[in-house]
């Protein structure tokens, strides 16, 4: 493998918590109590998220919603590794790429920003395609953009969702298991991020 593209949420990011703390914030404050299980919402853009509640992506909720998770990521750590192996990968020439069901506004403090983003290459958001995960759609932008061969190319996620997108898209799948919601999933386990390095 040479090109190693990543989920965030739940994969770079331990932020399951702020996801929930800030949807909850902005229900609350706009007096909204939805009988959706908000525990089947990790994972979905937010304007699915949203549609899932009845409410328009442009919605206030959604205004408020965006705002408190910007502010609650800026808290939110990487996973233990996560920082060493984006350097060792680096430095033996792998492509690192995001994509993510993220917006551009609460993902950009990480690819552009933090001390991951020198070693991003790419990153796609869910503003970048018409359809996400578990379609391939944000995948294939990803390799078509940066030619990237499928049989050297991997996705790293921790949702089913993650899985299928990589086995539509013709690559291979490894599951982000140092977060113990990821270690059930189908395609390569990986206890620890330091366990890609083996992949090269």
């Amino acid at each position: 493998m040479n090109s190693f593209i990543f989920d965030v949420d739940g994969t770079l990011l331990d932020s399951e918590k702020i996801f929930y703390d800030s949807l909850t914030y902005a229900l609350d404050l706009h007096n909204i109590h939805p009988s959706t299980n908000l525990q089947d919402l990790f994972g979905l853009t937010a304007g699915e998220t949203l549609a899932k509640l009845n409410l328009a992506a442009n919605s206030s909720v959604g205004t408020t919603w965006e705002m408190r998770f910007d502010k609650l990521s800026a808290e939110a750590p990487f996973y233990e590794g996560i920082q060493d192996t984006f350097r060792l990968l680096h430095v033996r020439n792998a492509r690192i790429i995001i994509v993510t069901s993220r917006n551009h506004s609460t993902v950009d403090s990480i690819w552009k920003h933090s001390t991951l983003a020198p070693y991003i290459e790419f990153c796609v958001t869910a503003e970048d395609t018409t359809k996400h995960k578990p379609h391939p759609e944000p995948l294939l932008l990803a390799m078509s953009a940066l030619n990237l061969d499928p049989k050297t190319t991997i996705y790293i996620g921790d949702t089913i969702n993650d899985y299928i997108a990589a086995k539509s898209a013709g690559i291979s799948f490894a599951a982000a298991a140092w977060n113990e919601k990821a270690s059930s999933l189908p395609g390569i386990r990986l206890a620890s991020p330091t366990d890609l390095l083996e992949l090269l």
